[in-house]
């Protein structure tokens, strides 16, 4: 907890429950108030995206990193954060890392609510985040391959149409014949 602490949980993350005299005892009332505040709070800057990778980092390693810092920013982000959550992590992370297809999380997590059922609302947000991450980098990787392949492709017609001045091609296929055995007749 001193981990998260340190790396700005309270300052960056959730300064609504960054109070003096915090009581233990009115967590619970303050968590429920964060929780009504998710789809009102202020747009999320670079700084708490930072903030938030850098907290991840420091708690959960480099495998979760990503996740934990989503989980993070679905405390505090909208939707109208998304595109900025996704070019910020686009910038720090690979493809590859942010690749989430061998993480599994509940998507199905509910609590009871007065006798029914209620997604709540920072699980709902990190699963958007979660799937929003997860088809840009999708995205991103295919439009990487499929420049790849747009490479190669070129690089064959420029061969086929012989554009290329260090390459000779020929398209006809060689013919082998062999010479006739002269025949030499003994007398």
């Amino acid at each position: 907890m001193q981990q998260l602490i340190d790396g700005g949980l309270f300052k960056e993350i959730c300064p609504v429950l960054d109070k003096p005299n915090n009581d233990w005892a009115t967590w619970a009332r303050t968590v429920c108030n964060l929780r009504m505040g998710i789809t009102r709070s202020p747009a999320v800057d670079q700084t708490q995206i930072r903030s938030a990778i850098f907290i991840a980092k420091d708690c959960a390693g480099d495998r979760f990193l990503v996740p934990f810092a989503l989980m993070l920013l679905g405390l505090r982000s909208q939707r109208k954060d998304d595109e900025k959550i996704a070019k910020a992590f686009r910038a720090m992370f690979t493809n590859e890392e942010l690749n989430l297809g061998e993480i599994k999380y509940d998507v199905e997590a509910k609590r009871v609510l007065d006798g029914g059922t209620s997604v709540m609302e920072e699980l709902k947000r990190f699963q958007e985040l979660m799937e929003m991450i997860n088809t840009s980098s999708n995205d991103a990787a295919e439009k990487e391959r499929q420049g790849d392949i747009a490479t190669i492709s070129d690089s064959f017609v420029r061969l086929s149409t012989n554009q290329s001045p260090n390459v000779v091609f020929s398209s006809r296929r060689r013919r082998i014949v062999k010479k006739p055995e002269e025949t030499r007749y003994k007398v």
